[in-house]
């Protein structure tokens, strides 16, 4: 699945907690804590045809707990966090650049790829051959959150980071959610510009 079959519809908690419910009635439920004492905010979640649970968002920690990948990079940075079925975790990796990035959908491919969209600031790292490599611009930023534009993002089965593009114009756009299938990835979006 590549970057190249993104399908765009744009229209114009401080700290989480994590409830894992079994997706097998003979199984017992699971509970974890994922969060610290910055923000740590879990935005969205998906569960394989296993059971595994995987949880995105944003946090502001740089000891946000991760397994793999890159250090801490931003004010804010996008979480991918994968359990097993019983509630063990298999891997959580952070995502971003030097301003605020967060993500808002998590969804897993056919294929197994974990593939998140969001909103990011200049500097996130995407990779080359991809829908849109370079940030956009945004000519009416957010105080909150600065200049933005949405991304998708995806990762391996072990939140290992694979490619990124962003999405979005010289307005302030958010990917608010996605869809895939077997060969394209659906975005949602909201913009500031027609």
């Amino acid at each position: 699945m590549s970057s190249n079959n993104l399908v765009i519809a744009r229209v114009a908690c401080v700290l989480s907690t994590l409830a894992l419910l079994p997706p097998f009635a003979h199984a017992q439920p699971v509970a974890g804590y994922l969060g610290g004492s910055a923000e740590d905010t879990i935005r969205d979640m998906a569960i394989d045809g296993a059971g595994n649970v995987y949880v995105t968002g944003g946090t502001a920690r740089a000891t946000f707990p991760r397994t793999i990948g890159p250090a801490f990079a931003g004010v804010m940075d996008v979480f991918l966090t994968k359990y097993s079925s019983s509630g063990t975790l298999m891997c959580s990796a952070l995502f971003g650049g030097p301003n605020y990035d967060r993500a808002y959908a998590v969804e897993i491919a056919p294929s197994g790829t974990i593939v998140v969209a969001g909103r990011a600031g200049s500097g996130l790292p995407t990779t080359l051959g991809v829908l849109q490599p370079a940030y956009g611009g945004d000519i009416a930023p957010e105080y909150a959150y600065g200049p933005q534009d949405g991304f998708v993002a995806a990762f391996d089965s072990g939140c290992q980071f694979v490619w990124a593009t962003y999405l979005g114009g010289q307005g302030r756009e958010v990917t608010r959610d996605i869809a895939v299938d077997g060969t394209s990835i659906y975005a949602s979006q909201t913009t500031t510009t027609a």
